[in-house]
């Protein structure tokens, strides 16, 4: 009967061991978490004041009627990062406005979408 209570003390002792394992494996993780997702957070509110600050220095080209802003323009729709424009074809279409306008990065572009098909 002793031997038997010495085993099972001794399942409890493991099972209490591997529990304080796992606690002890979480806590540590959680702050690491937790920092991870508020720099995150903190990188997400800086890339959208650059957004913001981008979108405002286009505006400001543009409204000098630099083609570089309607080249940038296009760009930020094509890239994703402005999302007012999502067809393709309208896309080209400000890029088409822009070489138009005299911006050579919009002219390059454009030759070179046309020769890679």
């Amino acid at each position: 009967m002793k031997h038997m209570h010495t085993r099972i003390s001794s399942y409890l002792v493991r099972g209490m061991l591997a529990l304080a394992t796992a606690a002890m494996l979480s806590g540590c993780m959680a702050p690491a978490y937790v920092a991870t997702k508020i720099e995150g957070m903190g990188n997400d509110r800086t890339l959208n004041k650059g957004i913001k600050r981008l979108r405002q220095y286009i505006g400001e080209l543009q409204a000098k009627g630099d083609p570089q802003g309607d080249y940038y323009y296009a760009l930020g729709n094509s890239d994703g990062w402005i999302e007012d424009v999502k067809d393709p074809k309208a896309i080209t279409a400000l890029f088409e406005r822009a070489a138009a306008k005299g911006s050579m990065d919009a002219r390059i572009l454009l030759a070179l979408q046309e020769a890679m098909g």
